[in-house]
């Protein structure tokens, strides 16, 4: 989540939300969505976006909503998403067959 805050602060965006949501477990990894909105220039949301898509943890962007604020003398773009951060599940799976040992009894 730190290097998404390091994403927006060098692509020169500002942060209005930014939501951790709960951790989902699943089989073989964890992932954490993380609900933000964005404000800046255009290019510049394009470039965090690109940012989060480069980062060496898999973060997925899903319901962006970009808005177009128009005001004197220029403009600036808010984006609004759903960013998902995934990493490898660090706890072993319990399975019915490894809870009560393999079939030769070990």
């Amino acid at each position: 989540m730190r290097r998404i805050t390091i994403a927006g602060q060098q692509t020169g965006i500002s942060f209005g939300l930014f939501k951790p949501g709960a951790l989902k477990p699943l089989e073989y990894h964890c992932e954490v969505p993380i609900t933000i909105s964005v404000n800046g220039a255009y290019h510049d949301v394009g470039s965090f976006l690109a940012e989060l898509a480069n980062l060496r943890r898999i973060v997925t962007v899903s319901n962006l909503k970009l808005t177009n604020n128009l005001r004197a003398g220029g403009g600036t773009t808010t984006a609004e998403f759903v960013a998902s951060a995934y990493s490898l599940q660090t706890t072993p799976v319990t399975t019915t067959a490894t809870a009560k040992g393999d079939r030769h009894g070990r």
